[in-house]
């Protein structure tokens, strides 16, 4: 108990100095990121400060993504889980897509500053090819296939198949966290040779019936909900080894 409070006396302290010197780097779970950019608001960077942002994510990876995995991201953000896993595994076998136009010279930026190199494109992942509507907002991490109440700004992106990209980056291990796109991307997704899934769910977006389907397609796929340490709408599914002709 002394120990678990003096860790968030620690954590407070540290957000406080960082909040007064107006830091604009920081360093989470390894990976160095510079929070120098117009869609991430001082309420943004405080996650940052915290050292909250993708915890439950990299909680999880800590755990269970393996040296010999492909990994497969859907979702890249500011580009820390991509560079966490490059890391790990290498940038060669990491493969991170990104909706949002603005974040990608960012993402690579992210990679340089930590010497890793991952594949990162700027595209949607679906069942529609061509130009894909994407609704980008003031803070880049609600910016979504899903137009939201408040100020948005459509863009175009490039729509790719899904599961031709499956097919042919041929992951081990699928990351999503596409801020209530993962209604659609589940409808009708194939996981190929897929044995880890790690997604953060969006009820707040999408509704809980919605997010039941999501987790209603992963399990019907033959993978199995790992109960250890539920939380922050952060999952991880495993399923034994296939491998698909």
């Amino acid at each position: 108990m002394l120990r678990k409070a003096w860790r968030l006396l620690v954590t407070k302290v540290k957000v406080a100095v960082r909040i007064l010197k107006r830091q604009t780097t920081v360093t989470l779970h390894g990976v160095h990121i510079d929070l120098k950019h117009p869609l991430i608001s001082p309420q943004l960077r405080r996650f940052f400060y915290d050292e909250s942002y993708e915890g439950g994510e990299i909680a999880k990876l800590a755990q269970f993504l393996e040296s010999n995995d492909v990994v497969m991201e859907i979702g890249a953000g500011i580009g820390l889980v991509s560079t966490y896993c490059a890391q790990r595994v290498g940038g060669d076998n990491v493969y991170a897509y990104e909706g949002n136009p603005r974040m990608i010279d960012k993402i690579s930026e992210t990679y340089a500053a930590n010497g890793v190199k991952p594949t990162i494109e700027n595209a949607i992942l679906g069942y529609q090819t061509g130009p894909v509507d994407f609704f980008v907002t003031e803070d880049y991490w609600s910016s979504s296939l899903v137009e939201r109440p408040g100020s948005s700004v459509r863009v175009a992106v490039d729509g790719r198949l899904v599961n031709e990209e499956i097919r042919r980056v041929d992951p081990s291990f699928l990351i999503v966290d596409i801020e209530g796109g993962e209604a659609m991307l589940f409808e009708a997704i194939d996981l190929g040779n897929v044995q880890k899934v790690l997604i953060e769910l969006h009820p707040h977006v999408i509704g809980h019936e919605r997010c039941s389907a999501v987790v209603r397609a992963i399990l019907n796929a033959g993978f199995y909900l790992n109960m250890d340490n539920l939380g922050d709408n952060v999952f991880f599914f495993d399923r034994p080894a296939v491998t698909l002709p």
